[in-house]
């Protein structure tokens, strides 16, 4: 088996996310216990990827409003809302989630700008997070499902490592792989990067042309990676080109 290990940003996935909730939460109000409520993306979300959640953290901004006889009572404030997104991949690569808003917590406390409420704000806050909850849930599942292809990514990355062995020359002999069994760890977080760590079972020749038929490619969990039975092969895959094939699916 060859071994690897690789650092990655979160950008992509907090740009996906991002894109996602923009796209997901309607632009005008809705109405919640009889008060016009607008939720407001107030900025880009920060993603922590460890072991199979991804934590998202969204800063929202939240305008209330209900008549009240001759006047509106109505006020504003912003929370950051606190997302846990658990997910699985398969043998083949497929990836199922469910996403859920587990807290929140304000940045600004709320503010009455004219009238009273005949009810507390954190209960209009709960009422507000629950009424908006499958929409947002619903758009980030969505977005993971739709645009990050695992399989294309790990299919993107194998090519590059085989490109970068196949450069191996000696004599007219050339170093080929071809890869049948992707292990890989839980994903860990590390100093605001996901790193994953892993092997690939593969079949490899050193001959003038290729001898190796291709395999299918199938992927298998491990809690850990036993690395006696392990060849280290170190590629330099740049984060940038990591970046790259996840941001342009």
């Amino acid at each position: 088996m060859v071994g690897f290990e690789f650092r990655i940003s979160t950008r992509a996935l907090e740009d996906l996310v991002h894109k996602a909730l923009i796209e997901g939460i309607p632009a005008h109000s809705m109405e919640v216990n009889s008060f016009d409520i607008q939720l407001k993306v107030l900025g880009s979300p920060t993603v922590h990827a460890e072991d199979k959640c991804i934590s998202i953290s969204l800063p929202l901004g939240i305008h209330f409003a209900r008549q009240a006889g001759l006047f509106t009572v109505q006020g504003h404030g912003k929370i950051n809302v606190h997302i846990e997104s658990n997910y699985d991949v398969n043998a083949s690569f497929a990836l199922s989630t469910r996403s859920a808003i587990a807290t929140h917590h304000w940045i600004e406390k709320p503010v009455i700008d004219f009238g009273s409420l005949d009810i507390t704000v954190e209960k209009l806050v709960d009422l507000i997070l629950k009424h908006y909850h499958d929409m947002i849930a619903y758009g980030i599942d969505k977005a993971l499902k739709t645009n990050f292809d695992l399989r294309n990514v790990v299919y993107e990355l194998v090519e590059h490592v085989k490109k970068e062995i196949g450069q191996f020359s000696f004599h007219g002999l050339k170093l080929f792989i071809e890869p049948s069994e992707l292990l890989i760890e839980p994903v860990r977080n590390e100093d605001g990067k996901m790193v994953f760590k892993g092997a690939l079972r593969a079949d490899i020749a050193c001959a003038k042309e290729n001898p190796l038929p291709a395999n299918e490619l199938y992927l298998r969990w491990v809690e850990t990676m036993l690395n006696d039975n392990i060849t280290y092969v170190h590629v330099d895959v740049k984060e940038e080109t990591i970046s790259d094939i996840l941001l342009n699916l």
